[in-house]
């Protein structure tokens, strides 16, 4: 709870702005008006009438699993006055925001940071975000792919150029993650937003280059990257087919070789597979940005989880923070006890109920093992790739 008297948190208005982008700007590298118009509201503190605090949000449709999109708020730069911190007005923001988002989305998440010095990932974990992904950067230091015919192409691109290839470019990003969830929805006009957005005013870059790799004059797979003098970030990259993920890692290789800077992508891929095949080198360096989330309206995101119908369960969940039902009252009763933490995962598609209850991570106080095996079916978890064109 916040210490102040008199503190008033609400969610923004238009005559806010001036104010809240100034607060804004001098905590974080700062943006335009037009920068900061891209995102949908934010949280704002005030004591005494005076702007103290202020936590903007961008809703995107978000995708937990190849089957279900939902409406996620990303918070991003966190903005308290200097004079104020460590009074808990950033809480008090975070859970007036959970109550004002629930109008426009299902779930809020944050790109947070380090687990371990982070505090930005402890302020989250505090307003009861679960971890949901666990990013971590590898470094591309050497190899050699086998040689091929794929076509190497690499050119400059920027926000007004991206439109043309838009329709080739969500193919290849559909085959290569097609299995896969934790990242915003790829629909027409998402790469011309992304482009655009104010990260890339906060973390420039000198170069945007689109590397492409092409086989019979099509699309094989991409690599969009951002060029800086310490290194060269993969923002997004895909394809359709092991060739194409050779040649993609192959046009990186020789960017890198050509920039003699290192190259660097950020996912949740395990070292098991390497990216490009075992030809190429990674170091892998240890995880960091952990995505993290909270469900915010778990009744709306269940009946969608059940596909074409609402699932036929009703679910009673008892947590340390209180209790949830989901589904119809009459419906056959599955009553399940867990932390609200395992509660979010299972919601947002990161946890497996059928492994929780059989190792006895989740005590089944009602039901039948028939009905949990139907829950866990209804809620399974998927794997999540996050790329940083997606970071806020």
């Amino acid at each position: 709870m916040s210490a102040y008297a008199g503190l008033e948190v609400r969610e923004y208005v238009e005559s806010d702005e001036e104010e809240c982008l100034t607060l804004r700007n001098e905590v974080f590298p700062p943006i335009a008006p037009e920068d900061w118009r891209q995102d949908d509201t934010a949280a704002v503190a005030r004591v005494g009438g005076r702007l103290v605090g202020v936590i903007p949000f961008v809703v995107r449709a978000f995708r937990l699993r190849p089957d279900l999109v939902v409406r996620a708020a990303f918070a991003n730069s966190v903005a308290v006055a200097a004079d104020c911190r460590g009074q808990g007005i950033g809480g008090a923001m975070m859970r007036e925001a959970s109550q004002f988002l629930r109008s426009r989305a299902e779930a809020m998440m944050v790109y947070t940071g380090d687990e371990v010095a982070g505090r930005p990932y402890r302020f989250y974990r505090g307003t009861g975000h679960a971890d949901l992904a666990y990013p971590a950067r590898a470094v591309l230091t050497g190899g050699q792919g086998r040689a091929g015919t794929t076509e190497l192409e690499a050119k400059e691109v920027d926000a007004s150029q991206i439109g043309p290839l838009e329709a080739d470019l969500l193919a290849a990003f559909e085959a290569a993650w097609s299995g896969h969830g934790g990242f915003a929805h790829h629909e027409a006009g998402y790469y011309r937003r992304a482009l655009a957005s104010h990260i890339f005013v906060e973390l420039p870059v000198e170069e945007m280059l689109l590397l492409k790799a092409l086989s019979g004059g099509r699309l094989e797979g991409y690599c969009l990257v951002g060029v800086r003098p310490q290194e060269i970030s993969v923002l997004e990259w895909a394809w359709s087919s092991p060739d194409g993920e050779e040649a993609v890692v192959s046009a990186l290789w020789r960017l890198s070789q050509e920039r003699d800077t290192g190259a660097a992508v950020w996912s949740c891929r395990s070292p098991f597979r390497p990216f490009g095949g075992e030809g190429w080198r990674w170091e892998r360096e240890r995880r960091d940005d952990v995505l993290v989330g909270r469900c915010i309206r778990p009744e709306q995101l269940w009946r969608h989880m059940g596909g074409e119908g609402p699932p036929s369960l009703r679910l009673e969940i008892w947590t340390p923070e209180g209790e949830l039902a989901l589904g119809e009252e009459g419906a056959p009763l599955l009553r399940l006890e867990m932390k609200r933490a395992q509660f979010d995962q299972l919601l947002l598609c990161r946890r497996n109920l059928e492994e929780d209850v059989r190792l006895q991570r989740v005590t089944v106080a009602e039901g039948t093992w028939e009905m949990v095996l139907e829950a866990s079916s209804v809620l399974r978890a998927s794997p999540w790739e996050c790329h940083q064109l997606d970071y806020i």
